[in-house]
């Protein structure tokens, strides 16, 4: 763990509520950290071959670090059972994000197992725990696009999106939209992606559609099953330089993609 002498914020708390940060005890200052995202490889040889094949590679495993919290004053046991109950035992991943200037908008998506607590001279000071993000990586808060339009025109436009993730495979964006009273499509085509399209037909006049192409799940405020209607080219950025091409009739869209980040741990 890298982290020392700093505030963080994890499930929507701060630790500034409870006196708390991250810090190590009896630490030499000098540390090693996993950056996370190692890769595993795919390969497959062949009887009397010497050569090994590389189908692929896949990043692996879930990134996992060591952490700890001190206080600057004993904590008693009622401290502890607040403390340990908001950070422990938790059901669902919360956002961990570590207050440093360098982490601005970056946070882990994280469990807090193995906890134990730190005594000093018969009084507790504060608590150790094992970090499992959902991924090899931290995140960046969603980039969010959005735009809206009168609805009295066929919409058609082009837009640049900058998919920054440290990610190698794709990034999978929820994407929705509202129907115009004048259109029941909407097409969005990644020419820099072989002109893949993420394209709906046959909608009624202000529908909302919102799909998110990760979980490949498609929700309307309409109530009916829209799968039919989709063109299944789930929406998907590449590293780097995406050139969207966005047409329908519309009064808006909105966007919202994750970026991967290698930040150490």
């Amino acid at each position: 763990m890298s982290f020392y002498g700093l505030e963080f914020i994890y499930n929507d708390i701060s630790s500034i509520n409870y006196g708390l940060y991250i810090s190590k005890i009896d630490g030499n200052g000098v540390d090693e950290a996993s950056i996370g995202s190692e890769i595993e490889l795919i390969t497959k040889k062949i009887l009397r071959n010497p050569v090994e094949f590389l189908y692929g590679v896949e990043q692996t495993p879930v990134l996992e670090f060591d952490i700890e919290f001190t206080s600057q004053n004993p904590l008693y046991a009622a401290d502890r059972n607040v403390i340990s109950a908001w950070l422990f035992g938790q059901q669902n991943r919360a956002k961990l994000q570590i207050l440093q200037c360098d982490l601005q908008d970056i946070y882990f998506n994280c469990l807090l197992t193995s906890s134990q607590v730190t005594y000093v001279g018969n009084l507790a000071y504060g608590f150790k725990a094992h970090v499992i993000c959902d991924s090899p990586f931290a995140w960046e808060y969603p980039k969010i696009i959005t735009k809206t339009f009168s609805g009295s025109a066929i919409v058609n436009e082009g837009i640049t999106v900058y998919n920054l993730s440290a990610d190698n495979y794709y990034t999978y964006p929820t994407v929705s939209f509202t129907t115009s009273a004048i259109g029941n499509y909407c097409t969005i085509v990644n020419t820099t992606d072989n002109n893949r399209s993420f394209s709906f037909t046959g909608l009624l006049a202000n529908e909302t559609i919102t799909v998110d192409c990760n979980k490949q799940i498609i929700t309307t405020n309409s109530g009916l099953k829209r799968v039919s209607n989709f063109s299944l080219g789930w929406l998907r950025f590449i590293r780097g330089v995406n050139l969207l091409t966005i047409q329908g009739g519309i009064t808006n869209y909105s966007i919202t993609y994750p970026v991967a980040r290698k930040v150490g741990a």
